[in-house]
This record gives structure tokens, sequence and C-alpha cells, in this order.
């Protein structure tokens, strides 16, 4: 598995060693996890943006619970 390396000051692995040894794991599983946290987050945003630009540029229908409800037959 290749290996990534990271320079920080002393006070910030001291810290980051106290974070991930709050959260139970080791430094590089927590740098792992908050990593693809963040990822996960702006990939969301991102939907976001694109769904807010589609709903005002007009290219985006939407639906009420009731209309979906009928279309299947449930109501």
């Amino acid at each position: 598995m290749p290996i990534i390396t990271l320079r920080v000051s002393q006070q910030d692995k001291e810290l980051i060693e106290k974070a991930a040894k709050f959260e139970g794991k080791g430094v590089s599983t927590y740098l792992k996890d908050i990593f693809f946290e963040k990822m996960e987050d702006m990939l969301d945003i991102k939907e976001v943006e694109e769904f807010e630009k589609d709903l005002e540029n007009g290219t985006l229908s939407t639906c009420s619970h009731d209309e979906i409800c009928k279309d299947l037959g449930l109501k």
C-alpha cells in the first residue's frame, strides 16, 4: 500500500495524535477518515448546488408527496 508523508509542526502533530486517540483510532486511520468525510461533504454540497441551479433554470421538475402517492396508486 502506498504511503503519503505529511509535514506538520510538532504542535500540530501532538494535536492530531490527541484527536486520534480521543476517537480511538490510529493517526493514519483518523486522518484518512476525516479526509474522506470532508470529500463526501464537498460532493454533497456540489450536488445541492447543481440541484438548486437546475431548479432555478427550470430544467428540473418536482412533485409533492401526494402527487407521487397518487401516481403510484397509493391514494
